[in-house]
């Protein structure tokens, strides 16, 4: 090994610890500065046997795709080269604020907080209205069953089918901080894993005039074009109507990654930039800037989308460029029985536009990706929601085919 390589594992190395501690550090810090309260918070809270509402969570709305069309999440923690959760995309960040018109009482959310249920659920009991959600212990999960059948090129002439179960806590710590784990856990059937992982584990509550994260949570980036899985480190966000957002820390498949971004919300329509730079993973090391800008406009229950995606690095052919296209039709609402959202997606994304793309199609195994993705969603009773979605789509670099069919049902409670 020479000097420079060592120089740069070392380097590698240092991060990774920096960032462990920083989210460790951030962590004990909280609930030590919490601990003074959350005797009196866990007094006013729910009993956490007999009688315990779980209203709070009912299946929140599937976060809506680029255009407004619904899309469950996917893990695709058992494909080679991503750990991203993979979804067809997201029109809204998560954690957005909650509905405002929900009457106290009221189990509805609005459509911008799936993400909330499961990638992050900080949002847990808030959905309600309820001036004390923050001291209310919650259980919260899903069990999904799901089939994949690919053809094309031979590589992607594969099936899949499996079981996925997402099990997690909410606790509170008092002075508005909650803590949050959740664990989960594979099942394979046909070409899937076994495999099992303490997937969140994070605290969250105000600070100075915002939001703070810190640990483990669930980050959707650029609608989910970007990234839509673990994020390990720090997160704060500000601003009304302007909502800006800082993080540090990692993805599944990057290192020393820092976001920022700018969004706004008006009534009909969405506007986000953001810019994201970081160290590529799995040993490669190069560091990559991504810019994006996009937005949504939503009237009735139609909705259209546009985004660009600009990186610093370009493909094998020099491709840095891509943008993606969308259009949704349908209210969706996971709670709501017999409601649908479809949704399409045209993409064209060269290799570094993206750090884990979140899709149900074969884009995360390509050296960037072409193509378009049309779907389905349909929830059959309050929080038993069934998925049905079509991907086909043609590698930047190679040329070669790849055609995906995903079917799912799941259970949330």
């Amino acid at each position: 090994m020479d000097g420079i390589s060592f120089i740069r594992m070392v380097k590698h190395e240092m991060d990774k610890t920096l960032k462990v501690l920083l989210a460790s550090v951030f962590t004990v810090f909280i609930t030590v500065y919490a601990a003074s309260g959350i005797w009196v918070n866990v007094a006013k809270a729910a009993p956490l046997s007999g009688g315990m509402s779980d209203d709070g969570m009912r299946a929140a709305d599937v976060h809506q795709g680029a255009g407004g069309a619904a899309t469950p999440s996917e893990s695709t923690a058992n494909m080679p080269n991503t750990g991203a959760s993979a979804n067809t995309g997201g029109a809204t960040s998560p954690n957005q604020p909650y509905d405002k018109k929900s009457t106290p009482h009221s189990p509805l959310i609005d459509r911008e907080t799936y993400d909330a249920l499961i990638s992050d659920p900080s949002m847990i009991g808030r959905v309600k209205g309820i001036t004390d959600a923050e001291d209310r212990f919650r259980v919260f999960g899903e069990i999904r069953y799901h089939y994949a059948s690919g053809s094309g090129s031979p590589r992607y002439d594969r099936d899949q089918s499996g079981i996925r179960l997402y099990f997690g806590v909410a606790a509170p710590l008092g002075k508005g901080w909650s803590l949050y784990a959740m664990g989960e856990q594979h099942i394979d059937i046909l070409n899937y894993d076994n495999g099992t992982d303490f997937s969140r584990w994070y605290v969250t509550g105000p600070l100075g005039v915002g939001t703070a994260w810190g640990g483990k949570f669930g980050y959707l980036m650029a609608e989910g074009n970007i990234y839509d899985s673990g994020f390990e480190g720090v997160r704060f966000r500000a601003g009304d109507p302007v909502t800006y957002t800082l993080a540090y820390g990692q993805t599944n498949a990057s290192d020393s990654t820092v976001v920022a971004t700018a969004r706004y919300k008006a009534m009909d329509y969405d506007l986000e930039a953001g810019i994201y730079n970081y160290d590529i993973g799995y040993g490669d090391g190069r560091n990559n800037t991504i810019v994006s800008l996009g937005g949504n406009y939503h009237f009735s229950n139609i909705s259209v989308g546009a985004m660009y995606l600009g990186a610093s690095l370009g493909d094998a052919e020099g491709n840095k460029n891509g943008y993606v296209l969308s259009l949704g039709y349908g209210n969706f609402k996971s709670w709501m029985a017999r409601s649908y959202g479809l949704f399409f997606k045209y993409y064209d994304q060269p290799q570094h536009t993206y750090i884990a793309h979140g899709m149900n199609g074969w884009g995360p195994y390509m050296q960037g990706f072409k193509g378009y993705g049309v779907g389905l969603y349909y929830s059959f009773y309050s929080n038993v929601v069934g998925s049905l979605e079509y991907y086909d789509l043609d590698d930047k670099i190679t040329g070669e085919n790849g055609k995906r069919i995903w079917t799912s049902v799941s259970y949330y409670f």
